[in-house]
């Protein structure tokens, strides 16, 4: 068993580093986007596996983070937030959803740790940097417990920029 680090069907390398600027989202019509994305987790992934689902401006609003999955046996603690690109680390990996367990197949709301307050704030923000860096991040699924079973997680994201 090995910890991985899984990437949905997309292909994120071919992203370029750098977003193109797009206006000021909250004060001006902001144009909306959506990502679907599916990744399998298998039985030997070890605790601390990633998944990553998307790739975002930091100048992104988000919306709406659905997370459906299957039952993972054992796998009680998963936890939603960003990383660098290309493979890159944690820069905070539960910001969007604090732990949650996905041992019983259903759908998760996966910016519930975001207060509702911060809705309106981008992501830069979220992530505590003192101003955009014009940068991408991916949104990254983390196990921190796993499980014992193979299971689809399914996320569909829905953001603003």
């Amino acid at each position: 068993m090995a910890i991985v680090n899984k990437k949905g069907s997309i292909n994120l390398e071919g992203l370029d580093s750098k977003p193109v600027i797009m206006p000021e989202s909250r004060t001006q019509k902001g144009i909306l986007l959506s990502n679907k994305e599916i990744v399998e987790v298998d039985a030997t992934d070890d605790n601390g596996s990633t998944y990553r689902m998307a790739r975002i401006p930091t100048n992104a609003i988000l919306n709406e983070l659905t997370i459906k999955h299957d039952a993972i046996t054992g796998g009680t603690d998963f936890v939603v937030g960003f990383y660098e690109i290309n493979d890159g680390a944690a820069i905070n990996a539960n910001v969007l959803l604090a732990s949650t367990s996905f041992a019983s197949a259903g759908t998760v709301d996966g910016l519930s740790n975001i207060d509702i307050a911060d809705s309106t704030k981008q992501v830069w923000e979220l992530i505590g940097l003192a101003k955009d860096s014009n940068s991408l991040v991916d949104v990254v699924i983390t196990g921190n417990v796993v499980g014992t079973a193979s299971g689809t997680i399914a996320t569909n994201l829905i953001y603003s920029v």
